[in-house]
């Protein structure tokens, strides 16, 4: 992580390659957040994709949609289930403003981790609820196109 870190600092906008203009600042925090989640840094990791998403411009919906499941993973890794729900509903809330199988996907991962406590926990049921009701509203508009 800190190699990517030094890296990212020492880069040149000019000696990138035109594909790699969209990682920003936000982006590397949003990865790295996602690394300290994946090897058991859940609460370093939400930190850094908190930071991440309090950076995005708020027209890039996609991936605020991506860093909000993201983070509620991270608050789910925390066992913050409370905290995990209010963001995967933000994460809904975004989700129904872009058609983007790349947001399915990390949806249907929140999902994943989200359904086994739905028959304990109201807050969990109701953000499996409103997954399911995004991606079948999604499905539904491909289907008709």
């Amino acid at each position: 992580m800190l190699k990517a870190e030094r890296h990212y600092e020492r880069a040149r906008i000019d000696e990138e390659p035109t594909w790699l203009a969209f990682y920003t600042e936000a982006e590397l925090a949003a990865d790295l957040g996602r690394c300290l989640r994946d090897v058991g840094d859940p609460d370093q990791g939400a930190s850094l994709i908190k930071q991440a998403l309090d950076t995005y411009e708020p027209w890039r919906v996609r991936s605020r949609c991506f860093v909000q499941a993201d983070l509620a993973l991270a608050h789910l890794a925390s066992r913050d289930l409370e905290q995990a729900a209010s963001v995967g509903r933000d994460a809904v809330r975004m989700a129904r403003q872009v058609s983007s199988n790349r947001v399915l996907d990390r949806l249907h991962m929140l999902q994943r981790r989200v359904r086994p406590l739905s028959s304990t926990s109201s807050d969990a049921r109701e953000l499996d609820d409103r997954i399911t009701d995004v991606t079948r509203t999604h499905r539904d508009e491909d289907t008709a196109t």
